[in-house]
Formats: structure tokens, sequence, C-alpha cells
């Protein structure tokens, strides 16, 4: 699996090529997301097409969703 990274180093698209041809077509991309200047995600394209969605987002922060905290954990503070 692969990810194509912005200069912020946010994933904005992670891609895997399923079928070893040595490219990879719009049907081999696994997630897609885009940004708002401060961090909102776009709303209506932002898209989990196949497999499972990244866990880091904008600027790399994790979002937890284990035991159902829902948060974003920040070096210092969680939100």
């Amino acid at each position: 699996m692969g990810v194509y990274g912005d200069h912020l180093g946010n994933i904005r698209l992670s891609y895997a090529d399923a079928n070893d041809d040595g490219s990879v077509n719009t049907s081999e991309i696994r997630e897609e997301k885009n940004y708002y200047p401060f961090g909102l995600q776009h709303k209506g394209y932002n898209n989990t097409i196949t497999g499972r969605e990244h866990n880091y987002g904008f600027n790399g922060i994790e979002h937890e969703q284990s035991l159902g905290l829902d948060l974003y954990e920040m070096p210092l503070r969680q939100y």
C-alpha cells in the first residue's frame, strides 16, 4: 500500500497496486482526503473507496476511535 502526502505531511491519497501490474488506476485507490486550510475536511468527496479508513489525518494527527472515544491525539492535548 502506498500513500501520497502534501507538503504539510497530510495523507491525501491511499492506494494499492492490487493486480501487481506496476501501475495504479482509479479502481485501486483506497481513500482520498481533502482539507481546508485549518484542518476541516471537505464534505461530499472525501471517500473511503475500498479497505479501511486511514487513522492519520490533518498534519499527521491520529484519530482515535477505539473504546468509543472519537478524539484526536495531539502532542499536548486531546480534542
